[in-house]
């Protein structure tokens, strides 16, 4: 509010003293102060609610991983734990706006991901269940931080 009463004011001064009383004031610059306040609100509450979802994503994958601790085929736990790995980097790289360890992570990450699907078969079927959730979860929320990161 100070910003936007101050530039009001700076306008309305820059507006008094570059008028003449019978023309009209077709400087850029209380029009340009006029768009970067508008601007600045619209994009700072864009930033707060995409913050606030990739916090809620990111959290959502992590509290997934808990639900398939210990599998009984001992490669798919390692997998797994890659797989963790490789989000957490992803995570990282995208709060850190580095698109080049961002992209290296996303790849690292599908590898693992199809990886945990070709042993998903070799579980016995409560676990194959559970497995197959955690999967769709982890697939939903990365997509859904892909898409939050690539609108802003």
């Amino acid at each position: 509010m100070k910003i936007g009463r101050g530039l009001g004011i700076l306008g309305g001064l820059l507006l008094a003293t570059s008028c003449s009383v019978e023309k009209e004031n077709l400087s850029p610059t209380t029009s340009i102060f006029d768009e970067i306040q508008s601007y600045t609100s619209k994009n700072i509450q864009q930033e707060i609610e995409n913050q606030s979802n990739f916090i809620l994503y990111s959290s959502e994958i992590t509290n997934s991983f808990k639900e398939v601790k210990n599998l009984s085929y001992p490669a798919i736990n390692s997998e797994i734990f890659n797989l963790q790995f490789y989000i957490t980097e992803f995570i990282y790289a995208t709060q850190a706006y580095n698109d080049i360890d961002k992209e290296k992570a996303f790849s690292k990450y599908e590898k693992a991901y199809k990886k945990v699907q070709k042993f998903k078969n070799k579980l016995p079927d409560e676990e194959q269940q559970r497995l197959n959730q955690f999967l769709v979860k982890v697939k939903t929320n990365m997509s859904l931080i892909e898409t939050i990161k690539d609108n802003s």
